[in-house]
């Protein structure tokens, strides 16, 4: 009787868990995060495009970047010191080639250092933290906000033990019989709280 008794009570310490940190509440933002970090963990690019607008968060990460930089009167590699506004595109073409080839290559975490551009680094990071949610302690759904067309989760996530959360709040649109991540809303704040962590 006490061993069902004991067993009951670690299932409802479970199930609480699972409900205080959201790993019951249907998102299917979040199936689209793991589904794009298990295409980089297995270096296939095609796979992780049809989770994730490649050319949408590309030119998120571009703009931000780029305005960045300019704002601390930084540079850009040699090829791109002369970027403006205008010269945005080829930023994001550098980017994407840069991107597809640390993703097939497995050497997306270093890609940033090797290749110097500040938006493959935002973008490496940024896209890294999709597999965060792998382990329950990693996350937490704060909200998801379905729509006909799509979805907006609120999550926050951290790669390690010890790191402080990360909030994020992810919005994805339904293609077919999946959903595609299309737009990080708070890129912003996201960017601000990594180059934090990299500079402590």
């Amino acid at each position: 009787m006490m061993k069902i008794f004991s067993i009951s009570l670690a299932a409802l310490a479970f199930f609480g868990c699972c409900i205080l940190s959201g790993c019951m509440v249907k998102s299917e933002t979040l199936t689209a995060m793991l589904n794009a970090a298990e295409a980089l963990r297995l270096r296939d690019y095609k796979m992780f495009e049809k989770y994730v607008d490649l050319d949408a968060l590309l030119a998120q990460s571009v703009d931000l970047t780029v305005d960045e930089v300019q704002r601390h009167g930084g540079k850009w590699p040699p090829i791109l010191e002369d970027a403006t506004a205008f010269a945005k595109p080829i930023i994001i073409k550098e980017t994407r080639k840069a991107f597809e080839m640390a993703v097939k290559t497995g050497t997306l975490n270093k890609a940033a250092g090797m290749n110097q551009l500040p938006s493959l680094e935002l973008l490496g990071k940024m896209v890294g933290l999709f597999g965060a949610p792998q382990a329950q302690a990693n996350y937490e759904i704060k909200d998801v906000q379905t729509a006909a067309d799509g979805e907006l989760l609120k999550i926050n996530v951290k790669t390690n033990k010890n790191d402080p959360w990360l909030p994020l709040q992810i919005r994805s649109k339904k293609e077919g019989d999946h959903y595609r991540i299309v737009k990080i809303e708070n890129l912003g704040e996201v960017y601000k709280q990594i180059m934090n962590q990299i500079i402590d």
